[in-house]
C-alpha cells in the first residue's frame, strides 16, 4: 500500500506448502519527510523458514536517514529480539558526500553470543573516490572470527 510519495505499507507472508500455515510475517512501514526516512518493520519467522538454522524469530527493527545538510547525511538503525527481550545490533553513521568524493564513517554493536560468536564492536572507513574508486578500513572488536 502506497498512499503517497511520503507512506508505504508493505505486508509480506510466507505459507507452508503442506498445510498452508503461517511460517514468515513481515510488515513494514516507511515515512519520508523533508528529507528525512523512517523505516519500521516486523518480522515472524517460525522455526525451520528461510535456511532451517534457526529457532522461532520475532523482532522488531527501526532506520533513519537523514539529510543533515546537501552534503553530510546522518543514519542509524537497531534490531530488537521480541521474544528474548534483547537489543540484536545497533548501528549508527555519518556520511560526507562532494564532487571528488564521499567519506563514510559507520560504528556498529553487535549484541548476539554464541559457543564462538561474541559480541563484536566495529569501526568502518570508506573513502570513495569519483574517479579512482574506493579504500576502505575496518576494524571489529570482540569476534573470534575478525581478521584486523
Amino acid at each position: 500500500v502506497e498512499t503517497s510519495e511520503r507512506f508505504k505499507l508493505n505486508y509480506r507472508f510466507r505459507v507452508d506448502k503442506d498445510d498452508f500455515s503461517s511460517r514468515r510475517n513481515e510488515v513494514s512501514a516507511q515515512a519520508k519527510y523533508a528529507g528525512a526516512n523512517f523505516n519500521l518493520d516486523y518480522g515472524f519467522f517460525q522455526k525451520g523458514a528461510g535456511s532451517g538454522e534457526f529457532s522461532d524469530r520475532e523482532e522488531i527493527s527501526t532506520s533513519l536517514n537523514t539529510l543533515i545538510t546537501p552534503a553530510w547525511k546522518f543514519n542509524a538503525s537497531t534490531r530488537y529480539d521480541i521474544e528474548k527481550e534483547y537489543t540484536v545490533n545497533y548501528r549508527f553513521g555519518l556520511t560526507y558526500m562532494c564532487d571528488c568524493f564521499t567519506m563514510q564513517l559507520d560504528f556498529s554493536k553487535a549484541f548476539t553470543q554464541d559457543r564462538d560468536v561474541a559480541p563484536t564492536d566495529t569501526f568502518f572507513v570508506r573513502f570513495i573516490f569519483k574517479n579512482l574508486g574506493e579504500i576502505h578500513t575496518t576494524k571489529t572488536k570482540g569476534s573470534s572470527f575478525s581478521k584486523n
